[in-house]
C-alpha cells in the first residue's frame, strides 16, 4: 500500500527532476499543473477506497465469488468519473491557471503539461481500482509488479519525450505529461492481464455491475473523496500564494512540495492497510477485532 501511494507522487517527482532542466517557468507550470491534476484525481481516489473496503468485507465473509463483481462496479464508476473529470479539466484549466498565476510563461507551460496529462485521469482511476482489488484480496504482490512496471515506463517515456531521445520528438513539458499518461496506460494493461488470469473466477467481467455495489462504493467513497479534495485544494492555494512572489520562488516551492508529499505517502499506505484489515474483520462480523485493528494501525 505504501508503494502504491508512493508511485502516484513519484511520477510527478520524476517529471519535476527532468523538467527542472528546462527553466523556472517550466518547473512552476508543471508544479501547478500537477496539483490541479491531483485535485481532479481526488474524486477517483475516493472511489478506490470504497472498492477496497467492499472487497475486504467480502473476503471476511468468505464470499470471494463476489469480489470480482465489486471490481466490475468500481471499473464502471472509474470510467464514468474519468470521462467527466477529463472534460472538466480541459474546460476549466485555462480559467483556473489564469487565477492561480499571472505569469504568461508559467501559464503556457502548465497548460501544455496538463493538455497531455489529463487523459491519464481515466487510466489512473482504472489502475487505482485494480490496485484496490489486489490489496483487498491480499494479493498486493500483483499490484507491486504493475507499480514497478509503471515507474520504469514513466522514466523511459519522460526521457524520450521531454528531451527527444531515442528518435522521439522533443516535446519538453508536453512530453512530461504524455510520458506519464503512456506509463499509466502500461500499468493499466499489466493489471488487466493479471485480472483476466486471476480474478475471472471471482466474477470479473461476468455480468453487469450490480446497483447495490455501486451505491455502497459511492457511500463509502464520498467522505474519502472530500478529504482528498480539501487536501489538494489546500496545496493549490499554497501555489497561488507563492506564485504571487515570483516564478523562481514558485519553482523552488514545487520542488519542496514534491519532497514533502512523498514523505506523506507512507502514512497513506498504512491507512490503506487498515482499510483492508478492518473490512475483513467486519466481514467476519467481528466488530471488536475491527476496532482493535484501527487502534493498532494508529499506534504504528
Amino acid at each position: 500500500m505504501i508503494a502504491a501511494a508512493l508511485s502516484t507522487n513519484l511520477m510527478t517527482f520524476v517529471d519535476t527532476l527532468m523538467v527542472g532542466q528546462l527553466g523556472d517557468a517550466a518547473l512552476g507550470g508543471v508544479g501547478i499543473g500537477g496539483q490541479l491534476f491531483f485535485l481532479l484525481l481526488a474524486f477517483a481516489l475516493g472511489l478506490t477506497a470504497g472498492v477496497q473496503a467492499m472487497v475486504a468485507r467480502r473476503v471476511g465473509e468468505e464470499r470471494l465469488d463476489l469480489t470480482g463483481k465489486v471490481l466490475n462496479a468500481g471499473i464502471l464508476l472509474a470510467l464514468v468519473a474519468g470521462c467527466f473529470l477529463i472534460a472538466l479539466g480541459y474546460l476549466l484549466s485555462p480559467l483556473i491557471f489564469g487565477v492561480i498565476n499571472d505569469d504568461p510563461l508559467v501559464i503556457d507551460e502548465g497548460l501544455a503539461y496538463l493538455s497531455t496529462r489529463l487523459p491519464s485521469l481515466l487510466l489512473m482511476g482504472l489502475t487505482l481500482t485494480f490496485r484496490s482489488y489486489w490489496v483487498g484480496v491480499s494479493l498486493a504482490k500483483w499490484s507491486m509488479v504493475s507499480i514497478i512496471t509503471l515507474a520504469l515506463a514513466n522514466v523511459l517515456f519522460n526521457y524520450m519525450l521531454i528531451f527527444g531521445n531515442f528518435g522521439a520528438p522533443r516535446m519538453e513539458v508536453a512530453g512530461a505529461g504524455l510520458g506519464s499518461t503512456l506509463a499509466v496506460l502500461v500499468g493499466l494493461l499489466v493489471n488487466v492481464g493479471f485480472a483476466l488470469k486471476l480474478a475471472q473466477s471471482n466474477g470479473f467481467l461476468k455480468g453487469l455491475p450490480e446497483t447495490k455495489h455501486i451505491r455502497t462504493i459511492v457511500k463509502v467513497a464520498y467522505p474519502e473523496s472530500q478529504r482528498q479534495i480539501f487536501f489538494s485544494a489546500g496545496v493549490v492555494l499554497l501555489y497561488v500564494l507563492v506564485g504571487q512572489i515570483g516564478s523562481r520562488e514558485l519553482a523552488a516551492f514545487h520542488v519542496v512540495i514534491s519532497i514533502c508529499l512523498i514523505a506523506y505517502m507512507p502514512h497513506i499506505g498504512i491507512g490503506g492497510a487498515a482499510t483492508t484489515l478492518v473490512g475483513e474483520a467486519l466481514g467476519r462480523k467481528d466488530a471488536q477485532d475491527a476496532k482493535a485493528w484501527g487502534w493498532q494501525v494508529s499506534n504504528v
